[in-house]
């Protein structure tokens, strides 16, 4: 055993092997056998440690120098032919250590290892991308074995409420694919097969509305013949204004450069197009006909469209004296139809003239006005300011109001005792020279217009509001003073130097800069859409192609020239042109339209007053009467969602109390008949579609009727957040 010990002491500093094959024989000391088949390994490992030493020499020198000849005659090489193929093979030998010297420090770099790993990403995404299609194709083609049963895209939802933004971002990743970051609340298996994208907004249905219905009819949803509740999202949306706000206007992060030649290419709306319309003159506080007063005159413009809405007194006389005692029952009744007829035509010349005068816009005036308070309360006028478009002040008038003055408002107005001391002005004055000055095609500017029009006494109805052009996004207003310094970045109703309040000429021109400036630069400039991308714009640029069914405000709001819009009357319209674009014959890959029947319905039970910047709807309204009258008379032709017979009289009851919305019959049907519609579309989608609907916002009748009522104002607030809710439906052909 010392003798052993001693020995491998002795051979510690030998090669690996032999020690392992020493440290085998001292374990195996009592058995001859086995130590005879070890050393027998040890030779063997022995001679395979000469073998790895012979070719690691080899591998340090060149092969080719183990060949005798290099001709095929086998003749011998000169001296000097073998001096000069060294000297090839070292320089040849050189270069290629350089070359891999630079390849291995190139990938240790962390941003060529970055850009590696990028790449083989790239090449993977590029295999897999080939053999979805390839699959897809054998499976449509069968020759997979399965006669294309698994070529089939699958979703599955992972949370039941989301918002319109997350909506949004799974359309766009649907049509970008992977260019975009992958939504987490919802899982989409084979997307790449998903050949199209079919999404149906219908207004004016709430979530509350959805459940409540759903209640009446014992179903567990109202759309189960195509959509499962599996697949039902619920929506918060962020206002109980137009989904498409939200839906179709895609956040940029960063500042999107326009060059010269996108800028001759962006298209200028007219002066027209930022007029306030009758429901923002309404909402904003501007007086209609309704509100004339004793002391209050209109403008030429209001009195133009009086005399054109009035009948004529020669079509009275006319119509007075057409039938006579004697004439028969068909005579006066071919001569009622024909003066209805004649009727009807002066109200459609009229209201195309209406239409023609309301896009006329000859001269845009910028006016700001000075109030003091007087006995009673009341604001009055004390100076009015107007300038032209060429900042030219073409009427700057100091006022006596009719009134003992009890607060001057210096600090805002600039008015002191002295101020008028000398004034003669009345207000009758005044509007002897507003008549003069502002016609019927004459557009007026001002920063809330609605209080200057009320100190004039005047009522126009062409007005562009800066408070209303720049908004806040809120129900709030900006002042005059922040946009001043922020657009046009001039500092105004300074108090330095012993300044007092504002002055009404600096004001007015404030106001015409930043109107001419909005229509210079576009709608969306100075509002929240100025950092927003069109989603239809932002899918276009990676070659993916859309359409747009609505009506033809929708489509002048919502849409941009990259979009095939169709303009529809109707829902049954926009189904059969939704059918016709989701067809394989169409080359759109998105396709959104809206079903407008419901809200229409319950904007009709809304008072309305005449529309002067669009009579049409004046028109509109009384055919929509008309035709509501001839549905109800038909009522048995149509089908309606009929109340399940296990409820009892007093639970409809108690399910009706949920909402304040009235769902009465002609609701129900309205609601079927979209059910139907909808079915309608699916069952024409080719395979591997989409259909995506979304409900919401809900009515806002509860709204408006709570809107001014101080008492009402929790009522109000619950109304909004009902309006607010909606749902999300998603069904894959």
């Amino acid at each position: 055993m010392t003798h052993l010990k001693n020995k491998e002491i002795e051979n510690s500093s030998c090669i690996e092997v032999e020690n392992n094959s020493n440290n085998n024989n001292n374990n195996n000391n009592n058995n001859n056998n086995n130590n005879n088949n070890n050393n027998n390994n040890n030779n063997n490992n022995n001679n395979n440690n000469n073998n790895k030493k012979r070719t690691l020499d080899i591998s340090y020198t060149n092969k080719f120098q183990f060949l005798d000849s290099s001709d095929s005659c086998g003749e011998s090489e000169s001296d000097s032919e073998k001096e000069e193929n060294k000297k090839n093979k070292k320089e040849m030998n050189r270069v290629a250590l350089k070359k891999k010297k630079r390849s291995s420090s190139s990938s240790s770099s962390p941003t060529n290892k970055l850009s590696q790993d990028l790449k083989k990403k790239e090449n993977k995404f590029k295999v897999s991308n080939d053999t979805i299609t390839e699959y897809f194709h054998n499976s449509n083609n069968g020759s997979d074995g399965t006669n294309g049963e698994m070529g089939k895209p699958t979703i599955t939802i992972s949370r039941n409420k989301c918002t319109i933004r997350d909506v949004q971002d799974y359309i766009v990743w649907l049509m970008l694919r992977f260019k975009v970051r992958t939504p987490n609340w919802i899982f989409t298996a084979m997307s790449p097969l998903i050949k199209k994208v079919v999404v149906i907004s219908i207004q004016g249905f709430s979530s509350l509305m959805h459940d409540i219905l759903s209640l009446l009819s014992g179903k567990e949803n109202l759309f189960s013949e195509v959509f499962e509740n599996k697949n039902k999202v619920e929506l918060q949306l962020p206002n109980y204004n137009h989904i498409f706000e939200s839906l179709l206007n895609v956040k940029t992060h960063k500042v999107q450069r326009i060059d010269n030649y996108e800028k001759m290419k962006k298209e200028i709306e007219p002066i027209s197009f930022y007029l306030l319309d009758d429901e923002q003159l309404i909402e904003n506080g501007y007086f209609g006909i309704k509100d004339l007063k004793e002391g209050w005159i209109y403008s030429n413009q209001v009195k133009q469209i009086i005399d054109l809405l009035k009948p004529s007194e020669n079509e009275n006389n006319n119509l007075d004296g057409a039938s006579s005692p004697l004439s028969s029952s068909s005579e006066s009744s071919s001569e009622s139809s024909s003066s209805e007829s004649s009727s009807e035509l002066l109200i459609n010349d009229n209201n195309n003239l209406l239409n023609k005068l309301n896009l006329k816009v000859k001269e845009m005036l910028a006016i700001d006005c000075e109030m003091c308070r007087t006995e009673g309360g009341e604001l009055e006028l004390t100076r009015i300011s107007i300038i032209n478009e060429q900042r030219k002040v073409i009427l700057n008038e100091f006022v006596l109001p009719e009134k003992p003055i009890v607060d001057y408002l210096t600090q805002y107005s600039g008015i002191t005792e002295d101020t008028l001391k000398n004034v003669t002005n009345r207000l009758p004055d005044i509007h002897e020279k507003l008549n003069k000055l502002i016609g019927p095609d004459t557009v007026l500017l001002g920063h809330s217009l609605e209080n200057d029009l009320k100190a004039m006494k005047f009522i126009h109805r062409k007005i562009i509001d800066t408070a209303v052009l720049y908004p806040t996004g809120s129900n709030g207003k900006f002042p005059l003073k922040y946009l001043t310094k922020k657009y046009l970045n001039r500092i105004i109703q300074s108090t330095k130097h012993g300044k007092l309040g504002h002055d009404s000429i600096e004001d007015a021109k404030a106001v015409m800069d930043l109107v001419q400036l909005k229509i210079q630069k576009g709608k969306s400039f100075g509002t929240k859409l100025e950092s927003m991308e069109n989603l239809f714009d932002k899918i276009n640029k990676f070659e993916k192609k859309s359409s747009f069914i609505d009506r033809l405000d929708d489509i002048k709001t919502f849409t941009s020239q990259v979009v095939s819009c169709f303009c529809c009357d109707n829902d049954n319209q926009v189904i059969e042109k939704t059918i016709k674009q989701s067809s394989t014959s169409s080359p759109s890959d998105l396709i959104f339209s809206q079903l407008t029947s419901l809200s229409d319905h319950f904007n009709s039970l809304e008072p309305k007053p005449i529309s002067f910047t669009n009579p049409e709807k004046n028109k509109i309204t009384t055919t929509t009467t008309t035709t509501t009258t001839t549905t109800t008379n038909n009522t048995t032709n149509i089908e309606t969602i009929i109340d399940s017979p296990l409820l009892t009289e007093k639970e409809i009851k108690e399910i009706h109390s949920l909402s304040g919305i009235d769902i009465n019959a002609s609701v129900k049907q309205i609601v079927r008949q979209m059910e139907l519609q909808v079915k309608n579309v699916y069952d024409k989608l080719q395979d591997n579609s989409l259909l995506i609907l979304i409900l919401g916002p809900g009515p806002q009748n509860d709204i408006n009727r709570f809107k001014g009522d101080g008492n009402k104002q929790n009522e109000y607030h619950l109304s909004i957040e009902t309006a607010k809710e909606g749902l999300a439906f998603f069904a894959l052909k």
